[in-house]
């Protein structure tokens, strides 16, 4: 199987990467570190279903390398401007 195509790889380390932004968030005083990434993630789902760019542009580092499921890369401009324009679109977000 090529590693860029349908491997729990390559899914996992797209929402790893994605989550590199939630980082640079500091945690609320007594909150753990890992809530306040699930919460990052839980915005970027529903920034990604709402095709809302400003949204994910705030969320997302700007290292970002998103790898879709086709094999196509794009950067964090490119990801939010196509967002932006409606090249992409999605009914729904999960995460495991």
């Amino acid at each position: 199987m090529n590693w860029m195509t349908g491997s729990k790889f390559v899914r996992t380390m797209v929402v790893g990467i994605a989550l590199c932004g939630a980082w640079a968030f500091a945690a609320p005083a007594g909150e753990p570190a890992v809530i306040a990434v699930l919460k990052a993630d839980k915005a970027r789902l529903a920034a990604m279903i709402a095709g809302n760019g400003a949204a994910l542009a705030d969320l997302m580092s700007d290292q970002l390398q998103f790898v879709h499921s086709d094999g196509r890369v794009e950067s964090k401009g490119d990801y939010v401007k196509n967002m932006m324009a409606d090249d992409t679109e999605y009914k729904d977000a999960k995460t495991s």
